[in-house]
């Protein structure tokens, strides 16, 4: 039996970045995460002190760690990727173990 992963990604913006730009590329970059194989919901999470949280449910192991490789280069999502400050991106790989 196979788990389902939960992907967190927290990230600070790049400086200057346009929060309603950034919104709009987080949505066309949703529907590439939706594309994938083995995707089940995205949440996107600004919390108060303007750090962002990226929550990704997958399918299980093989699914998340496709698209962690993969999704950067899909041209849809290189806006999104372009906004994030990739020294502050951290990003890490859960095995979900009660979900309800």
């Amino acid at each position: 039996m196979t788990s389902r992963v939960l992907e967190t990604v927290t990230f600070a913006l790049l400086p200057g970045t346009n929060e309603t730009a950034f919104l709009q590329a987080a949505e066309d970059a949703g529907a590439v995460a939706k594309a994938m194989p083995g995707f089940i919901a995205r949440r996107l999470v600004k919390t108060q002190d303007s750090t962002w949280i990226d929550l990704v449910e997958w399918q299980d192991a093989a699914s998340a760690k496709h698209a962690a490789e993969t999704f950067h280069t899909v041209p849809a999502a290189q806006p999104f990727c372009g906004m994030i400050d990739m020294a502050s991106a951290k990003m890490a790989h859960h095995t979900i173990t009660v979900s309800s």
